[in-house]
């Protein structure tokens, strides 16, 4: 038998850089002598580690090739995720938030002008 995926409507944002997600509210802090924007509600910026070390001195991402700097991270419903620039973030029937890769989010999903 074959089956078609049924129709539904998400929310979601591309994102490329910190403080991208309307839900994000970042403000402008100083990290390091540095002025950065604090971590958004929904995409927080990439860490190395619990303890909160920042991507910073880490080199390039293996899959987009940009610095891991430019990098942020969500929680998803399997763990926490890494978000490279120009990933979709897609809010789950189930609230959460998962990044979706350009090349597969123009393959499932199209505009919806409904209400």
């Amino acid at each position: 038998m074959k089956y078609r995926h049924r129709p539904i409507v998400i929310e979601a944002v591309q994102w490329f850089k910190n403080g991208d997600h309307p839900l994000d509210h970042c403000e402008t802090t100083i990290i390091n002598d540095t002025p950065r924007m604090s971590d958004g509600k929904v995409v927080r910026r990439y860490r190395i580690s619990p303890a909160g070390v920042y991507a910073d001195h880490l080199g390039d991402c293996m899959e987009c090739k940009r610095p891991y700097l430019d990098h942020g991270k969500v929680d998803t419903e399997h763990g926490v995720v890494k978000v490279c620039p120009g990933d979709w973030i897609v809010k789950t029937f189930s609230g959460f938030y998962m990044p979706v890769k350009p090349e597969l989010f123009d393959r499932l999903y199209e505009p919806y002008a409904g209400a």
